[in-house]
């Protein structure tokens, strides 16, 4: 969505024509991107690392406590690259037409635009994102969408 050569006619960095220190949504790219890069190093199996142990009579230890915490560790990324997704497609929505959005995505963006302003200058978005963060990690959000929608799963 922040590409104008790849979003069908969104603004560059999804702010108009404020190029500063943030650049729209430019930073909150650079996040997610780092995070799914950690993301990726987290994943590679905890079984690796396995060192022999007991006078070398065991050469298989259980890594469990190690990957358990990597898990952990993932699932608080994914959960921020949704939430600088769901941020994205909050701001991408005001330059289209939002009577055309289907019911749960409208309820998903008013919950989003109760906690963050459009960007309509140039901003730090890091207080924005850490609120849309606990919109999602609370579960508020589901909520929110399944109240109107019924249950999801």
């Amino acid at each position: 969505m922040l590409d104008r050569s790849l979003s069908e006619g969104l603004p560059e960095f999804l702010v108009h024509g404020q190029r500063g220190v943030n650049s729209g949504f430019m930073g909150l790219q650079y996040v997610a991107t780092s995070l799914v890069s950690e993301c990726r190093n987290l994943s590679t199996p905890a079984s690796i690392d396995s060192i022999p142990t007991n006078a070398n009579n065991q050469d298989v230890v259980s890594m469990s406590w190690y990957a358990a915490r990597r898990t952990r560790s993932v699932i608080e990324n994914v959960t921020r690259i949704i939430s600088v997704e769901l941020l994205s497609a909050a701001q991408g929505v005001e330059f289209r037409d939002p009577s055309k959005m289907g019911r749960g995505t409208t309820v998903a963006y008013r919950e989003i635009r109760k906690l963050v302003p459009t960007l309509l200058r140039d901003r730090a978005l890091s207080a924005d994102l850490q609120r849309v963060v606990e919109l999602v990690s609370g579960g508020r959000l589901v909520q929110a969408v399944e109240k109107a929608l019924g249950p999801l799963l």
